[in-house]
């Protein structure tokens, strides 16, 4: 199960592995959920014994001590204390993104240091930590440290995209002034900073407000680490047992980045090993998938062509047309792994995959469920149900269908946009002047906010495919698969559902574990 808080950049946890594996992990008889639920009704047991105690010798039973609670209960009790704060930050952040005033750091760091606690690191505090570069002793004020954990503190940002900005979010509260001179001023920076230290971290916590963002030394330079919107995840409170919070615990709490008291390794560079492990065994079956369904497709295009009376070398010189055939059947089937993953990320704006019209319309996940029943009769054998639909799904995503700005509507929203970015511009100028007061500055953007979502887009009311125009899917790019070319373009060779071609792939897809050569499972023997 994935969710909508948790981003892994550059793969840091595959997504495979963060949506599928690692729940399982985490269910495991050993794992994190079933240790909390121990220590959760260990701790019950024995405040409730302590409060019987108590009662038994006529003490005052609200002397007795709170429970000690694990991790992901503290996580989940940060809702309150977040959203008090909440309303006085983003109003403060939306006149200084950068939250420079000593009121706003004040109460914006207080909120971090809650975060922290509540992550596990139970005597977090604004410290001085001192670190040493070339032989050069350098101090730098930070919200937590100890071996191989530092936190870092960064202005206020609900949304992932600004967590990292320089000019915004993103610059440190406390900048760190370098000897003999400069200056770190923003959380990339100190961060490279840290990890080339003498003695570096192998982790660095990014806190942003509402974003949380998790580098790993390992994999930072790389352009791969976590981020996490506790702002989205706070007000979904989804706090069953292995939910969004509970995920959230087991990859950032404090647990999960120190090494167990046993010795060993921290738990999050094992989910990451696991993760990189289990991407190895994917590809290797994913090779042998891919080579397979080459043979599948070109054998099924010259099937096709010998059953309508034409010679493969009436199409091209045999040797020639072996290569080609095996480039097409390679790039046809490049096209569905291309849909695949643009299916899983429809943040990149590729596929609409997050509209439930285009999951029962063209979703390769319908396609998966079709794929894997079986065939009982010759009509459905010898369809091209299948082809046709990935043909579909070609076109739309070549050439697009009601590309943003072809419709009224759109333009209708251009201009609600301007016209409300006009108003935050002279808000901010009559603010500035002292002639509205911070309230109004206040409501005047949430005005012009509910204006700019008033404007309805086009795409509210319908799919959209904005036009890739890529190589890849150029329709002439795939020639052999579908028709023979002039003079031949009588020769229809349309895959069948009978034969494997990229049902393959979409098996493979849908059926994890599948992939061997005598699976029988799905792939029929």
């Amino acid at each position: 199960m994935s969710f909508p808080s948790l981003v892994s950049h550059g793969d840091y946890l595959s997504p495979h592995y963060l949506a599928e594996v690692l729940p399982k992990d985490l269910r495991a008889k050993d794992g994190l959920l079933a240790r909390w639920a121990a220590a959760e009704d260990d701790a019950r047991a024995a405040h409730h014994a302590a409060v019987a105690a108590a009662r038994a010798a006529g003490e005052d039973e609200s002397a007795v001590p709170a429970r000690d609670r694990t991790v992901r209960e503290t996580l989940r009790s940060l809702h309150g204390p977040y959203f008090a704060a909440r309303p006085a930050l983003t109003a403060e952040a939306e006149s200084d993104p950068a939250l420079r005033s000593r009121d706003g750091e004040k109460q914006l760091t207080e909120l971090h240091l809650e975060t922290l606690r509540a992550l596990g690191f139970t005597e977090a505090h604004e410290q001085q930590l001192t670190v040493h570069r070339a032989d050069v002793e350098q101090k730098r004020s930070v919200l937590h440290s100890e071996p191989g954990v530092v936190a870092l503190g960064c202005g206020w940002s609900a949304e992932p995209d600004a967590a990292l900005d320089p000019d915004g979010p993103g610059r440190l509260l406390a900048p760190v002034a370098l000897r003999p001179s400069g200056e770190l001023p923003d959380a990339k920076s100190a961060t490279d900073f840290l990890f080339a230290t003498d003695d570096p971290p192998r982790y660095v916590l990014l806190l942003v407000g509402g974003m949380l963002l998790l580098a790993d030394r390992l994999a930072w330079h790389e352009g791969r680490y976590l981020s996490v919107c506790l702002d989205g995840a706070l007000d979904r409170r989804d706090d069953r047992n292995g939910g969004e919070l509970d995920t959230i615990a087991a990859l950032v709490g404090a647990e999960a980045l120190r090494p167990p008291a046993e010795g060993g390794t921290n738990p999050l560079a094992s989910f990451v090993e696991k993760s990189a492990n289990h991407a190895v065994g994917v590809s290797t079956e994913l090779r042998e998938g891919l080579r397979l369904s080459v043979e599948w497709i070109a054998n099924e295009v010259l099937d096709r062509l010998r059953e309508q009376g034409v010679r493969p070398e009436d199409v091209e010189e045999p040797a020639k047309l072996a290569k080609e055939l095996s480039r097409q059947s390679l790039r046809y089937l490049y096209r569905v792994l291309f849909l695949l993953y643009a299916e899983a990320q429809p943040t990149l704006g590729i596929l609409p995959s997050d509209s439930p019209e285009y999951a029962r319309g063209y979703g390769l996940q319908r396609l998966g469920d079709l794929v894997v029943r079986d065939l009982e009769d010759e009509r459905s054998r010898t369809g091209t149900h299948l082809f046709d639909s990935l043909q579909l799904l070609f076109r739309q995503v070549e050439s697009g269908h009601r590309p943003y700005g072809s419709e009224p509507e759109d333009i209708a929203a251009r201009e609600a946009e301007r016209e409300a970015a006009r108003v935050e511009q002279r808000s901010a100028e009559l603010l500035a002047a002292g002639e509205i007061t911070r309230e109004e500055y206040a409501e005047r953007l949430r005005e012009a906010d509910r204006a700019r979502r008033a404007a309805a887009r086009s795409g509210d009311v319908g799919l959209r495919f904005e036009p890739l125009r890529s190589d890849l899917f150029a329709p002439d790019a795939t020639w052999l698969i579908g028709s023979a070319p002039s003079p031949l373009r009588a020769a229809r060779t349309r895959t069948r559902c009978r034969s494997a071609t990229a049902t393959a792939l979409l098996r493979r897809r849908w059926t994890p574990g599948c992939g061997t050569r005598r699976c029988t499972r799905c792939c029929g023997g």
